[in-house]
């Protein structure tokens, strides 16, 4: 998924750099989620909400834009994107559709249907169950109690009952103990988890 954000202080070059986008997205997969009409607005606005865009055209953008350069340029992110995404996480929920880095999880929490995906930016639910995360990134994300998949190349120190990661001590229970334990040292050593 593609999302875009156009920011221009002219209204008449938003749409018609809306206009040439739509004609070149990929229905149902590519969007344009935000306009803005100032720098100002569009900066408050990601620093509230990153990794919520993949791309954001700005008005110093040299006008007027030829469609074979706009298409040449969505192909390059789309390529980017696509060879990014066994490194990313993408979640949705009632704020929009969010897309991480790997390695910028910190962990992942659940709280009764709800996981929590956190980051040193701020945390972000969304309803899905934890061993559902844990099978699809469990080359990359180790699991240390019922409650908590973390990111053990995050992790700061390794205690025998909880993990230290950003100065937060989560709790490794017993089930969960040695495999965790053994995983975090080998990926703290620089080592691959598997």
């Amino acid at each position: 998924m593609l999302r875009i954000a156009i920011c221009d202080d002219d209204r008449n070059a938003r749409d018609a750099l809306r206009i040439q986008l739509e004609k070149i997205l990929i229905e149902d997969n590519e969007e344009i989620v935000y306009e803005f009409s100032s720098g100002t607005n569009a900066a408050s606005w990601l620093a509230n909400h990153p990794s919520e865009i993949d791309l954001l055209f700005l008005d110093y953008l040299m006008k007027p834009v030829s469609e074979a350069r706009l298409r040449q340029l969505i192909e390059r992110v789309r390529t980017k994107i696509a060879s990014e995404k066994s490194h990313t996480f993408t979640l949705k929920n009632m704020d929009g559709t969010w897309r991480f880095r790997l390695m910028d999880i910190l962990w992942f929490y659940s709280d009764r249907r709800k996981v929590i995906l956190v980051t040193a930016k701020g945390e972000y639910p969304f309803y899905a169950r934890l061993d559902e995360i844990e099978k699809q990134l469990c080359a990359d994300f180790v699991r240390i109690h019922q409650r908590y998949l973390i990111n053990p190349a995050r992790a700061d120190f390794l205690g025998s009952e909880s993990v230290t990661i950003c100065g937060r001590n989560l709790p490794c229970s017993r089930k969960y103990r040695e495999t965790a334990l053994r995983k975090i040292a080998r990926s703290m050593m620089g080592g691959s988890l598997t």
